[in-house]
This record gives C-alpha cells, structure tokens and sequence, in this order.
C-alpha cells in the first residue's frame, strides 16, 4: 500500500542528491576534490582590473569547500599549459571524483571553437589567435571519460575587446559548446555576448558566483540559477548567463542538507506556492528573480525562469537568446514545413532556445490521435478561445481545457490543478533537467503528483503535419490519491511516462506519447501526432 508519508519521503530521497565528497567549510582538502584556477590581468594593450581578483575570491571559496586548488594569476601561454597538462594528470587519479576549472580574463571565439588568451599573447589576426592561445578544447580534452568523476568548467572570458585596435574577431564573446559526459560547463554570457569586468572588487558575474557558492547546501546547478538570476538584473538583460549539462547526479561544494521530512516539504511548497501567487502578475523582473533565488529548484522555476525573461527582453536589448519570431503560420498534410530550427554551423552544440510561446485567440491545433489499447483512432482539437495575459491564462475549447501562457496544464475536462503542471520548460537544450509538483482536483478524488524531466536529444521527426527538427523531453509522474477520500480507503497510486516533442516558436507540440502504469498492472498507451497548425503568432 502507498501512503501520503510514504509517497513523499520516497519523493525526497529521489530529490535528495548524492554530494560527491562534500566537506564542510575550513577543513584540510579531500584528495578526491581538485580545482585549476586562473585569472589573467596583465594584458598589455587591454589589461582588465578585476579578473586576478575574481580567481582568487573563486581560490578562496573552493579551498574553503576541501579542493586542493593550484591558483595562476597572470599566467602565460607556457604557465597555462604547463598547468592544464598537470590538472589532467591529476584527473586520472583514482581517488579524484570532482574537479573545477575556473578561468577569469579575456577571451574570444573564431570558427566556433573558443581561445583563453593567456597575458603573453600577441594577436593581430585570427591565424595568431590559433596559434598564441589557449584553446579551451585543451581542457576538455583531459577530462577523462568516467562517469565516476563530474567536472565543473566555468568560463568568465568574456570582456569586451581583448585585442584593442589590433584585431576584431568576426563574433565576439565565446561560441556555445555542449558540455561533454559528466560535465557543467558555465558561461557568465550567453553565445556571442560580453560580460562586465565589475566597477568594484569583483566582475559582476564571478561577484555573485562566489557569493552564492557559500551558501550551504545548494547544488551546483541552483548555484548557477540564482547567479543566473542576480546577474541578470542587475545588468537589466544586457549580461545573462547560461550553463550547459551533462550531469546524471547532483553535486554539492558544501555538504548537502538533511532528507526534509513530510512536514518540511510540505512547508516548502506551500512557501513556493505563496511567493509565485503573489508575483505571479508581476511585471517587475526583479520578483521572478525573486522567486528563482528564493526556489533555484523550486517546482515552479522553469515558470519563474519564463517570465524573467520574457520581461528581460521587453525591457530593452538583451541577451536573452533563441528567441525564433514566426507570423501566421499554417502546417497541414502537402503544406511546406518552414525551417523553424534552422541548424547552426557550430559543430560543438545543439543550441538553447526559448521556447516563445505566443497564444492568440482562433490558434488551433488538429491532432491524430490513437489509442493502442483499443486500437482506436480518432482526432483531438485544441482552439483557443480565449487569453488572459494579465491572468496569465489561456483557455481552449470554449474552457474545457485552461493552460497558462507556457502551456502549462491549468485545467483538462473534470481536472483542475492548484499550479501549472510545469511541463513547459523555458528553455530548450539537451541535458535540460527539473522537477514539478502538483495537486489535480478529480471527480474521482485529490492526487498529489511530482515530476521530473529532461530533454535528452534533439532529432528529426515525421508526423502527419510534416517532418520537423525537435527537441525530445521525456517527463516521469508519479501520484497517489489523497484528501478526504484517502483517509476513507486504500490510496490508489499510478505512474506516467510522457514522451514531448517540441519546437521553438510552435505554440503546441508535434507530438505526444503517454504511457499510464496503474496499480492494479494495466497499461494504457496513447499517442497523438499533429495533422495541422493554425497559429497568427
């Protein structure tokens, strides 16, 4: 039998993460954490004022948390490459579980792949810039492919002009680059953007980096989110990081907190639930911000996450990246398929792009759907028929079904949810994780379900409404019956394996494949494809 308490401690062992040789603050190094730090100032023709600072403060806070840090400071292509050759030698040890590369200084990018320019360097073309470099595919090249060690690359190389009037690469910034097996890589940009080198002691990135790094018990990724967070508003949008993943379990610098009881969790939710109802109207992005330091994790965040950038790029230019603009688009069996997912050249990554959900009232979407238990077919549609921006509500089929303006279930037929079911994520990037929870309201009882997803690829797919370049997410629900009717008998749990194929830009996905597990051993599976799309935006 599965009960509530038991339901939700096996919820929290699953969230609870594995901590890869934490230690606490001040204690001597654990020969399984190392770290390679980096900050160049010393440039001749473009020197920056805060990058050592910005290593050290990042020495500073790894050494704090047990890694045995090996710190340059002004470093030249010879010290650089002596000092990467003697990371990856130390990588291969057995007993080394987690490492961390951390490089501050200039940095640029020339045919997608990505140069750390040590103090030496003199650059006035892009042959030199290959040649009296440092290429960051050097790094990656001695990270051993092990899925017993997790690695942790952060890049704060991208201040504005590094080689003055010398030379101007055709792209500034740094080229996006998919984190291989077991690794995070973390850019204080987006793709293609510069980053502040801090008007204080810090740059701005590395500033709250190492701020939020001293927070116990945070994962390394909710680290990176409420940096995310905090950086961008404070650069109003013009500066917003982004990370790339691979990781399969979740590290901590510090140790991990206690498994929450019951209580504890429920308590969390509810806290996360009163702080997104109150900004949940909120045109100030300073609330969402709010709500992502408060909940990096939370199972509202890939909400929160949406709509900071949504009002990030309201507010004026951004970094805000993958935003795809499409108007009137129509797809039908024998129509053209428009190029949505357009491939970039860059051979190192998939791409990160916002999901750009735009409803319109008379949107439609026609879906074959077939039902593989009775091996019916038939057609499901979804009209919208009414959106509520302010109430962040779009209803479709005269109100039969509610969502909210990511698609987030709000409301299907006799259920109706407490929050949106956070299916929608804000954005799509292979190795994209997060979890939800919900409440749904049915005629047949409560249940309390919890979610994680991931999207693992990103592929070509054929459906009735034509072949399209998709991201793949594939989502894990688990619920049991609760409330009143709960106490009255046995609970009735059930489980969802749901397949999602989306597509920046489309209101609605292409396809759907759903697999309900119950209890008492039946499976139902039932897919839906896209036979036409009408959408004004």
């Amino acid at each position: 039998m599965v009960d509530r308490r038991s339901f939700l401690q096996a919820s929290a062992a699953l969230c609870t993460a594995l901590w890869n040789h934490a230690r606490g603050a001040g204690l001597a190094s654990d020969p399984g954490r190392i770290a390679l730090v980096i900050g160049n100032n010393a440039y001749p023709q473009v020197p920056l004022a805060n990058a050592a600072n910005d290593a050290r403060a990042m020495a500073e806070v790894l050494g704090d948390a047990g890694f045995k840090v090996d710190s340059r400071v002004d470093a030249s292509a010879a010290a650089m490459s002596q000092s990467v050759r003697d990371f990856g030698k130390a990588l291969a040890r057995p007993e080394v579980k987690l490492a961390v590369f951390y490089y501050a200084g200039h940095g640029a990018q020339v045919e997608w792949r990505n140069f750390l320019l040590p103090v030496d360097a003199k650059v006035t073309n892009a042959a030199e810039l290959r040649t009296q470099t440092f290429d960051l595919g050097a790094v990656l090249d001695v990270l051993p492919k092990s899925r017993d060690k997790v690695f942790v690359i952060i890049l704060d190389a991208c201040r504005d002009n590094p080689f003055g009037p010398s030379f101007h690469p055709e792209r500034q910034g740094l080229s996006q680059f998919d984190a291989p097996l077991s690794t995070i890589i973390a850019f204080s940009t987006s793709p293609g953007s510069v980053a502040s080198d801090g008007a204080g002691a810090n740059g701005l990135y590395t500033e709250n980096l190492a701020r939020e790094l001293k927070v116990k018990g945070l994962r390394i990724e909710d680290v990176f989110k409420r940096v995310r967070a905090n950086v961008s508003v404070a650069s109003l949008g013009r500066q917003i990081p982004w990370e790339s993943t691979s990781l399969v379990s979740d590290v901590y610098m510090f140790a991990p907190p206690a498994p929450l009881t019951q209580e504890e969790q429920e308590r969390e939710f509810e806290q996360e639930v009163e702080l997104w109802t109150r900004v949940k109207g909120s045109k100030n992005p300073a609330d969402w911000a709010a709500l992502l330091r408060s909940f990096p994790n939370g199972r509202l965040s890939e909400i929160a996450q949406a709509r900071l950038n949504l009002l990030l790029a309201q507010a004026g230019p951004t970094a805000t990246r993958g935003i795809v603009k499409h108007k009137g688009i129509v797809l039908g069996p024998g129509l053209p398929v428009p190029d949505f997912l357009a491939r970039s050249e860059n051979p190192f990554s998939m791409g990160t792009y916002a999901l750009d959900r735009h409803f319109s009232v008379g949107d439609e979407a026609i879906y074959r759907r077939l039902d593989e238990d009775t091996k019916g077919e038939g057609q499901l549609r979804r009209h919208v028929t009414s959106v509520d921006i302010e109430g962040d509500r779009v209803e479709l089929n005269g109100g039969r079904f509610a969502t909210d303006l990511l698609g987030n279930l709000l409301k299907r037929q006799g259920e109706v949810y407490l929050v949106p079911v956070q299916i929608a994520p804000a954005e799509l990037q292979v190795g994209k994780r997060w979890l939800a929870r919900f409440h749904a309201e049915r005629p047949r009882g409560e249940f309390d379900e919890e979610m994680s997803a991931e999207i693992v690829a990103r592929e070509r797919i054929k459906v009735p409404a034509g072949e399209f370049d998709a991201f793949r997410m594939e989502a894990r629900i688990s619920g049991i019956q609760s409330g009143v009717a709960f106490k009255r008998r046995a609970a009735i749990s059930r489980r969802v394996e749901h397949v999602i194929w989306e597509v920046p830009g489309l209101n609605f996905p292409v396809k759907e494949l759903k697999t309900l597990y119950r209890r008492n051993g039946q499976v139902q599976v039932e897919s839906i494809e896209l036979e036409s799309l009408r959408q004004e935006v």
